[in-house]
């Protein structure tokens, strides 16, 4: 099916772990060729991971996406529990019932958006094949690219939360 896959591992520790991901799910179809960041750039290099974890043989899905940039921000992690999620895999890697236990939502509402912001390329399931089984998730390269996203959020809130103390103060 796949003949060759060119990745690379110059820029983050993250790009060993997706070169150990495709080599784990695709041994039988799957060649990893280490390249220079020269020769590849970090875009085709997510593009190319999202297209091997979504789809196993034929052509990329791509979401319909909005035309308005703010938009599409709010249509990828909008939703309540998304940007929390990525605050929380901003720090570490973690496992589903650690997930759970720092966002405090429920099994369902987790599941669901870890499975949107996977298929996304936003975020990246590594299964180890032991047991009992093992699932850790983390942010890809892409979902990396939010950082800025949620510290603006958080410089914002805090600077609402102290107006909002003032307005009370003077009401």
């Amino acid at each position: 099916m796949y003949k060759n896959v060119i990745y690379f591992d110059t820029v983050y520790p993250l790009y060993q772990k997706h070169v150990k991901y495709v080599n784990n799910c695709y041994k039988k179809s799957v060649n990893v060729t280490i390249m220079s960041k020269k020769e590849a750039s970090q875009y085709e290099i997510n593009m190319l991971l999202w297209f091997l974890k979504g789809n196993h043989g034929g052509e990329m899905e791509y979401k319909e996406l909005a035309t308005n940039p703010v938009s599409v921000v709010l249509q990828l992690v909008g939703a309540k529990w998304k940007i929390l999620v990525v605050k929380e895999l901003l720090k570490k890697e973690m496992r589903f019932v650690e997930l759970k236990k720092n966002l405090g939502c429920t099994a369902k509402v987790l599941t669901a958006c870890l499975k949107e912001m996977e298929e996304d390329g936003l975020v990246i399931r590594e299964e180890y094949g032991v047991m009992p089984p093992k699932v850790e998730y983390y942010l890809s390269d892409i979902g990396y690219t939010l950082r800025p996203v949620v510290e603006s959020m958080h410089k914002w809130g805090k600077e609402y939360k102290r107006l909002r103390k003032l307005m009370e103060k003077y009401n």
